[in-house]
């Protein structure tokens, strides 16, 4: 409560503004999104494995999101403290959150893995964690989640994450990770085999 209170305290007109921010985890937009990144998946990869990968994540994060609400059935914060419509959902997790982390950290893997160094990478996910953030405080701030709802929706959304990037691995597909994982490691490339000194293949 004392984080709640502290965000709904410090309210301000342009904070107001920037916590609209928010809308990016909503799962109209996140839809919305989500066809334009398959359309850019389909142009560049043409793979259609990769294109239910991304399906799937969102499709777990959304039926996580509402699994867990009925389960745990959690009573949002106040409806005084809201800034907007009062909402008949439960509150734990923030389905904005566990949204926004699994779709954008989803696209800032897939664009990492077209940069060519270890540097841009690291600032597309710099990027993503940036917007997670955003869109976890907006929540608390517009007064529709206490911060373990925040909390939580961020975790959950990288276990979906882990779950989808470990696919590849369990289907031995290393084209397929190579897509999806912008920083493979030694076993991705493949083993590598030694020829001693001066022998020949076989014909």
């Amino acid at each position: 409560m004392t984080v709640t209170a502290g965000a709904v305290a410090a309210r301000a007109p342009t904070l107001t503004v920037v916590a609209d921010f928010a809308f990016l985890g909503s799962s109209p937009r996140i839809g919305s999104l989500l066809l334009m990144l398959l359309a850019w998946v389909a142009w560049r990869w043409r793979i259609p494995r990769l294109a239910m990968l991304l399906s799937t994540s969102m499709g777990l994060s959304l039926g996580a999101t509402q699994v867990l609400k009925d389960l745990f059935g959690r009573v949002r914060p106040p409806a005084f403290l809201g800034l907007g419509p009062v909402l008949g959902s439960c509150a734990f997790p923030s389905g904005h959150t566990l949204n926004a982390t699994v779709f954008f950290g989803r696209a800032a893997l897939l664009l990492a893995t077209q940069l060519r160094t270890h540097v841009a990478r690291f600032a597309v996910l710099l990027v993503w964690l940036f917007v997670c953030v955003g869109v976890g405080f907006s929540r608390g701030y517009l007064g529709y989640h206490w911060l373990t709802d925040v909390t939580g929706g961020f975790v959950i959304g990288l276990v979906v994450q882990a779950i989808t990037m470990l696919t590849p691995t369990f289907t031995g597909d290393q084209q397929f990770e190579r897509c999806i994982n912008p920083f493979p490691g030694a076993a991705t490339e493949g083993p590598q085999i030694r020829r001693p000194t001066g022998s020949t293949e076989a014909e």
